[in-house]
């Protein structure tokens, strides 16, 4: 993905951080055409939401930075998890999808949609205004304390809710232990 980048930005009017996940970028790549700049790791929320743009390959972490930025993307996909990500975030609008294809065992993208989608995804009002839309309900739902109490909020209602299906009649015809809730003690006789 990076050589897609460097080949395909380097004479755009654009500038590129690049960050590698603490990797080396390889030198045949090297030296870097002027508009990029590297980093080995930036925290990826902050970065996100300080760019217009996130080009990712579709995984599930960099398609939910963007998402939860509310900023567009082009996606990169590179295995068939990644495909269905970058297609899902297409179809609500946030994303232009680049095919990639294999040549020799090697990954390749046409430069002309590649180069399109990046256009589009930073002129296009629409990219911009519905990727927004989609970061502004990602954060409406709150941070990680809220999830962690909806989760548990959840879970305490369908076992609740579980609980009381299971009275009168219907108590007697199930077996003991699809009733209990806490480990069998040693040496129970229906422990199973």
């Amino acid at each position: 993905m990076i050589s897609t980048c460097t080949e395909n930005l380097a004479l755009e009017d654009v500038d590129v951080i690049l960050t590698t996940g603490h990797h080396p970028i390889p030198n045949r790549l090297l030296p870097l055409p002027v508009n990029f700049h590297h980093e080995p790791y930036l925290p990826g929320l902050l970065m996100a939401e300080a760019a217009d743009l996130l080009i990712h390959h579709g995984g599930y972490g960099s398609s939910q930075t963007a998402l939860y930025a509310g900023k567009p993307s082009v996606i990169l996909p590179t295995y068939s998890e990644r495909l269905g990500n970058a297609r899902r975030i297409e179809s609500l609008g946030a994303a232009a999808v680049v095919a990639v294809h294999r040549d020799s065992g090697r990954r390749v993208v046409d430069a002309a949609a590649f180069r399109g989608a990046v256009h589009d995804a930073l002129n296009c009002a629409s990219y911009r205004n519905r990727a927004a839309e989609l970061g502004d309900l990602l954060r409406s739902f709150g941070e990680a304390h809220l999830a962690a109490q909806r989760i548990d909020a959840f879970a305490r209602q369908t076992v609740s809710a579980s609980r009381a299906a299971v009275s009168g009649a219907e108590e007697a015809s199930l077996p003991h232990t699809a009733m209990r809730t806490d480990p069998p003690c040693p040496g129970d006789e229906d422990n199973g």
